[in-house]
This record gives C-alpha cells, sequence and structure tokens, in this order.
C-alpha cells in the first residue's frame, strides 16, 4: 500500500465567479420587500439586461414590458418579479460558467491571496452560433446541389462489419432529439470498393464512376451513392465535429475551397463578422442580436426562433488573481484525510461488462464493435443496469442512498451518527482532528494520473478557509475543455495538463473520444483537438487520416483482470480519454458509454464527504470542519408539514414572514441559505419576503427539501472595490514520477 503523497499541482489555478456581488443581492433584498424602483434598476442596466436576454428572450420580453411601464395584470407582474429575481440570484452567487452570469479566469500560486475584479465592462467574451443550430445548418447546406457536387464524402465512422453484413449507426431527429437505430447492409464488392476508397474523401461523382465501372448506368449511379449518404452510410465533410475550430469557421474552411459556393460563403462570412463585433466589447445593445438574426433569416429565406440560436462563454479579465500557496496545503490535506474517509466505489456498469466479457469470451480478445454488439455479443449495459444511471454521481456520494426500511451503516457512518447525536442540535459545527482518524489507512494507488478539486476559499472571523466540492472526480483538465477558445491562458492550462498525461502512460496512445451524441450538448463538448489521436464516433475528426482510430479497429480483452484496449492498425495499446465534464451516461450508445468509461477503471472515483444522506434521520446536520477545511456546510431538512400553514396565507406576506420567523428560531435557521435543487442551489433571504416566496413556490409541491449555510458573510477572498464575490477555484494535481 503506498502512503506517500503522490501528487503536485500544477502553478496555476482556475477561478469561476458569478457576474454580480452577493453584495448586489444584499443590498437588493435588504428590506422587507424589494423596492421594485431598485428591481427596475438593477434591470434595465446593461449588465443585467443583456445576460437576462442571452439566457431566456421570452423572460427578456416581459422585462422589457414591465420596464417601459405597460399596464400588466398585478399577478403576471408578480411572477415575473419573482422569476428575474431568481436570475439575478443566481447572477449573485452561482459560480457555475452559463452565457454571461458568470465566467472563468486562469490565475497564478503565489504568497499572497488577491483576487480583484476589474468592472464588468472590461471582461472579455466569445459568441458562438449555438450548435443545435449549427448542424442543422450544415444538413442544409449540405444538400445544396452544387455544393453536394464539390463536398468530399467519407464512410460512417461507426461502420462495422458482421459476416458479409455491414452495420453502422445512424440518426433521425424527434422533436430535436436525435434517435439513433443500427442499420445494417450487404457487403457487396462495390459497396466494399465505396467505402474503402471514401477513407481519405472523395467527391460524389468520383464515387458514381466507381459503380459505372460495374456497370451501371450514370444515373443510376448516381441516385445510388445519394441514397447511401441520405441513409447516413457515407457522411460528408460538413457533419459536424466537436474537435478542433468553432463549427462555423469549419465550415467556412471547406466551403472557402469551392468554386459554386460564393453566396453561401459570403453570408456565413457575413454572420461570422456580426459574431466578432459582438465580442470586440463586453455588453451590447439588443439590436445587435436583432440584426444578427435577420440577417441568418435573410440567409436561410426562413424565419428562426429567439430561442438556442447564440452560445456565449464569459472570460473574467481580473486586476489581481493570485492565491496564497497555503491553499495548495489545504487540499492536500483535505485530499490525504478523504481518502481515508472514502470507500472503494468499482464502476459497476464496467465491472459488469467485464466479468460477462470473461464468460463469454475467455481469454480471447475480440473486436469491440461485436462484443457491445446487442444481438451478437453481450451489449455494455449489464444485468438491468440502464444508460440513466450516472457513474459519476453514483460514485462521488461517499454514502450510498439508503431504503427507509432497514439501514445498514457502516463504521465511518456509525461515526457521524454518533458525532450529530452528541452535539443534540447544540452546536452548529462539529471539529475532526487527525486522532478522529489516525487507524483509517490511507492508500493512493487507484487514484487518476491527474485530478482536479473545486473549492471556495472563504474568510470567516479573519481566518481563510476552504470549503470542499468535488474532489479527485474528473481529470485536471476534463472541466475546461469546452472554454478554452477564450482565451490563450486557458488553452496553454490544458495543454499543460494533457502533455502532463502524456508523459504518465507512455506505453499508450491516449485517444480523445470525439462524438456528438445530442445536437445541443455540442455546446458543452466542443473543444479544441489537444490529443494526437482521436476516436471520432458519429461525428467528424479534422486530424489526418493516421491519427484517427477507427471504432472497427479497436480490441477488447481482458489481462491480468483489467480491460485492455488495443487499435488493430498500430498494434498500440489504447487508452481513451473525454476531456469534458458531459455526463455521459445519461442514454448514450454503448461504444461511447463503454470509451468514456474505460479511465475509469481500478480508479476510485472521487473523494467527498457527502452526509446528506444521513437527513434520513437528522433535520439538521452541523457544518463539519477538520482544521480550516470545511468538509461538509451546515445543513437542514425541512418537512412539508413545517411549511404547509404557509400555503393558506398566500395573500398575507406579513403571515407568511412571520410564520418563516418562528420556523428561523426553531432551527436556527442563518439570514442566508441556499436552496439545494439538484446540482444547483438558489440563494435565499430568509429576511426578504420576496425571497421567502420564491423558496416556497419551489418547495410547496416536495415532501421536504434541503437548505444549507451560505458560507460568505461579512468578507471574501474576491473583490471589486467593497463588493464582495462568490468564488470557486479549480485546481489540478497530477501524480509526481520522481
Amino acid at each position: 500500500m503506498n502512503n506517500k503523497f503522490p501528487y503536485k499541482n500544477f502553478p496555476s489555478y482556475i477561478l469561476r465567479a458569478p457576474l454580480l456581488s452577493f453584495t448586489e443581492f444584499e443590498k437588493l433584498t435588504r428590506d422587507f420587500e424589494i423596492n421594485n424602483d431598485e428591481l427596475k434598476k438593477l434591470c434595465n442596466s446593461s449588465v443585467v439586461k443583456e445576460a437576462i436576454f442571452l439566457a431566456s428572450v421570452p423572460l427578456y420580453k416581459e422585462m422589457e414590458k414591465w420596464l417601459g411601464g405597460l399596464d400588466m395584470p398585478q399577478k403576471k407582474v408578480e411572477k415575473l418579479k419573482e422569476s428575474l429575481l431568481k436570475y439575478i440570484s443566481r447572477m449573485c452567487s452561482r459560480c457555475t460558467p452559463f452565457g454571461l452570469f458568470a465566467g472563468v479566469a486562469v490565475g497564478k500560486f503565489e504568497d499572497i491571496s488577491e483576487i480583484e475584479f476589474n468592472e464588468p465592462q472590461f471582461n472579455g467574451r466569445t459568441t458562438r452560433l449555438d450548435m443545435n443550430y449549427l448542424v442543422w445548418l450544415s444538413q442544409k447546406i449540405a444538400v445544396i446541389h452544387d455544393i453536394k457536387r464539390e463536398l468530399k464524402y467519407f464512410p460512417n465512422n461507426s461502420i462495422y462489419r458482421v459476416g458479409n453484413k455491414i452495420r453502422y449507426i445512424e440518426y433521425n431527429y424527434l422533436n430535436n432529439k436525435r434517435l439513433h437505430q443500427i442499420s445494417e447492409v450487404d457487403c457487396t464488392n462495390y459497396l466494399d470498393e465505396i467505402i474503402n476508397r471514401a477513407t481519405e474523401g472523395v467527391l460524389l461523382n468520383d464515387l458514381v464512376l466507381i459503380l459505372c465501372k460495374y456497370g451501371a448506368e450514370k444515373n443510376q449511379a448516381t441516385e445510388f451513392i445519394e441514397e447511401l449518404i441520405k441513409n447516413q452510410l457515407l457522411f460528408s465533410e460538413l457533419e459536424p465535429s466537436i474537435s478542433g475550430p468553432d463549427m462555423l469557421k469549419q465550415i467556412l474552411s471547406v466551403l472557402e475551397k469551392m468554386d459554386k459556393a460564393e453566396f453561401t460563403t459570403e453570408k456565413l462570412r457575413q454572420i461570422r463578422l456580426s459574431l466578432n463585433r459582438l465580442d470586440r466589447k463586453f455588453f451590447n445593445d439588443i439590436k445587435s442580436y436583432q440584426d444578427l438574426k435577420k440577417l441568418i433569416e435573410d440567409f436561410i429565406g426562413n424565419p428562426i426562433g429567439d430561442e438556442n440560436l447564440l452560445q456565449t462563454d464569459f472570460l473574467l479579465k481580473p486586476v489581481r488573481n493570485t492565491l496564497d500557496t497555503k491553499v495548495i496545503k489545504s487540499i492536500f490535506k483535505a485530499f490525504t484525510i478523504l481518502n481515508k474517509l472514502t470507500p472503494v466505489h468499482e464502476n459497476s456498469t464496467l465491472s459488469q461488462f467485464k466479468h460477462a466479457f470473461i464468460r463469454r469470451y475467455g481469454d480471447r480478445e475480440v473486436n469491440l464493435t461485436h462484443a457491445l454488439d446487442n444481438e451478437i455479443g453481450i451489449g455494455y449495459v449489464q444485468n438491468g443496469f440502464n444508460a440513466d444511471i450516472n457513474p459519476l454521481l453514483d460514485n462521488l456520494s461517499f454514502f450510498k442512498k439508503q431504503n427507509k426500511g432497514n439501514v445498514n451503516w457502516t463504521n465511518i457512518q456509525l461515526y457521524f451518527v454518533t458525532l450529530i447525536q452528541k452535539v443534540n442540535n447544540e452546536q452548529n459545527i462539529i471539529k475532526l482532528t487527525k486522532n478522529d482518524f489516525n487507524d483509517l489507512e490511507v492508500d493512493w494507488n487507484d487514484f487518476a494520473d491527474t485530478v482536479s478539486f473545486c473549492v471556495e476559499v472563504i474568510y470567516e472571523d479573519g481566518i481563510s478557509k476552504i470549503k470542499l466540492g468535488h474532489g479527485a472526480s474528473l481529470g485536471a483538465a476534463d472541466m475546461l475543455g469546452r472554454f478554452s477558445h477564450l482565451g490563450d491562458e486557458l488553452e496553454s492550462y490544458v495543454k499543460e495538463v494533457i502533455k502532463v498525461e502524456s508523459n504518465l502512460k507512455k506505453e499508450y496512445t491516449i485517444a480523445e473520444v470525439v462524438h456528438l451524441p445530442e445536437s445541443r450538448v455540442g455546446n458543452v463538448l466542443m473543444r479544441p483537438d489537444f490529443r494526437e489521436f482521436e476516436i471520432p464516433y458519429l461525428a467528424r475528426s479534422i486530424k489526418e487520416t493516421e491519427k484517427q482510430i477507427k471504432i472497427e479497429d479497436l480490441m477488447v480483452s481482458v489481462k491480468d483482470d483489467s480491460l485492455v484496449l488495443r487499435c488493430r492498425r498500430t498494434n498500440r495499446f489504447i487508452f481513451p480519454r473525454l476531456t469534458t465534464a458531459h455526463n455521459y451516461a445519461a442514454n448514450s450508445l454503448p461504444i461511447y458509454h463503454f470509451l468514456s468509461d474505460f479511465k475509469n477503471q481500478d480508479t476510485r472515483y472521487g473523494v467527498n464527504l457527502d452526509l446528506n444522506p444521513l437527513h434520513t434521520i437528522f433535520d439538521f446536520i452541523p457544518r463539519i470542519e477538520y482544521e480550516e477545511i470545511i468538509l461538509h456546510e451546515a445543513s437542514w431538512l425541512i418537512k412539508k408539514e413545517h411549511i404547509e400553514e404557509t400555503f393558506d396565507m398566500e395573500n398575507n406576506d406579513e403571515a407568511v414572514f412571520n410564520y418563516v420567523k418562528k420556523l428561523r428560531t426553531k432551527f436556527n435557521l442563518p439570514k442566508f441559505v441556499l436552496l439545494n435543487e439538484g446540482n444547483s442551489k438558489i440563494l435565499v433571504n430568509l429576511e426578504n419576503i420576496n425571497s421567502i416566496k420564491i423558496l416556497l413556490n419551489i418547495v410547496k409541491s416536495k415532501e421536504s427539501f434541503q437548505i444549507s449555510e451560505f458560507l460568505y458573510k461579512k468578507d471574501s477572498i474576491v473583490r471589486r472595490n467593497k463588493e464582495k464575490f462568490t468564488n470557486e477555484i479549480i485546481i489540478g494535481l497530477y501524480k509526481d514520477q520522481s
């Protein structure tokens, strides 16, 4: 067992922070009721107006009516104000990048913590057409007669052979959702030649000539090739790619080489120029967006909807952005203690597949496509597991969700149950010491080569503390791939991580998995082509053919109780990687699911002290600290019975306020809390009726809900003059081989 701490940190970190300060939220909600004029003033500011426009055009339009003094029913006004306050709450507290709501920046570790923001207008941004629209646009362009004749065509990269049949995945759209199905055709000599010839890309007319060589008439041959394209056995070079430059640039690079695509090329250049104009400054008039929309409509000849047209990412440009190296020491300390507290949870889907593989194939090496084929192989999701199960979330939790019947606690769980019972609601913080866990062993062998930690750095009573979010659940670059286009610093950081990962696995060819499961998911998946090799699957790779690993060339076997992938063409072991934070397990195709899971083999997937399941027996769980590290913030479980009286007070704000005031006294709730809604948290001021009503409206249909303490109080490490901001710091670690 390896007890020595094996990781070092990268010299930079990633800062994530919201557009507005939580000081702004404090100010807006400081009284019993929000002042209408103050809310209107904030919503009328360029900073909020454009952010809301990009997030929700329908909400923006309703807001404009209200701001313009249009007479509206009072009930509609109240609903509108509630929606606006939700968005403003997010803009003031949540750090997850989303449009102009929150952004990212690269910082450096030095001997002092100092993060100071500039005024918002000095930040940067990048605006692209939404991938949903770009995919649709590329499909429309690909069928224009003159362009179709000049496009190169490639084989569908999901193709594999079963006997004298060719199987592949094709997709169709239903209600903007991609539906996949396995298709099968007979493998004939002429079809085999077409596929082989198309490997490097070939014009439609050259494919027609192949069939003519076999005796077909030209018209008949043309119809047949067009049928292959329609049925997706062949893809054009306009097939979406989510690796490399942004897709509009990729489309233009294809069209600019053509003789008969001048009109389309010029229109797309105008669209790109309009997008570039938006990014020359941080704030824009809404008319600039309306002009862009009209330009697109004139090009395609049809009106388009307001929603999901643009994707905007936000680059923070702080005046100063440094963290004290003491934060790194805290991370190392937290990683060590959580290593002891987090049990190993193997990836059950991958493990089930391995055991099924051994039963079926023993020590044989077989085509991965055959093994994952549900008809001739064993498939991927075994024994009733389905693709809706997310191994990330499944394995992140330290405690599994228990049945409401008998609960079998582990020793660690019983320890925390005992600690919480001892304080008996009389202590808000439980402080752990080294002595609490001296008997527990630490083992570093089952962690990935690079890992990331997401923490919040807070000040409390003049002391710097860190609050742990996720830990070691993702590679050091996985959360950053999609933001690399925002600037050279971000791209350099990710490239540095990629280089380290390659050096730590020299015996493997590390290959990036390139797959587009849904058009809109492309907004999350789009990233530069960081790695030397790619495994394209139902998405185009822009790399040279020799740098692409075909699905059909992947062989799988089990050696020394571990799954092994080998490329038949290069005779190299393959280590697939997905440099994104995509929740890939939800309804994914078996091959994509398997390749994305592969990196988690024999790896402990995340460390985290998740005490939320203890709410099955405790209404209140105190904050858990270990020295300067907050392992779990204080949290409360509020049952429906505690708030249902307020449902009869709909038109009596004072009665609701007083009832919640009594509830705060009963549960010892602070003024500011976070309402936990899945992966998102909503900041609530329990001394403001508008904020209270938002909470009650969200939870009124629930049997119970959970809230947690808001850790930012009098001070913050991130400031702009006297304004205080929340923060998330992403810190990458790598295994030291020296």
